[in-house]
């Protein structure tokens, strides 16, 4: 009876786990994006603004 109620206590813990690994992933993702979003918006700037 413990011992089922401990792996199903693993078993959330591991999924919690991995959804929280998912959205730090997502995180990471959006924040190379908008970085890049912002350097090619500068450079666009300045290539706008010489030529």
């Amino acid at each position: 009876m413990y011992q089922y109620r401990i792996q199903q206590l693993l078993v959330f813990e591991t999924e919690k786990s991995e959804v929280v690994n998912l959205e730090l992933e997502v995180l990471k993702m959006k924040i190379i994006i908008i970085f890049i979003d912002l350097l090619m918006a500068t450079v666009l700037f300045f290539v706008g603004r010489f030529f």
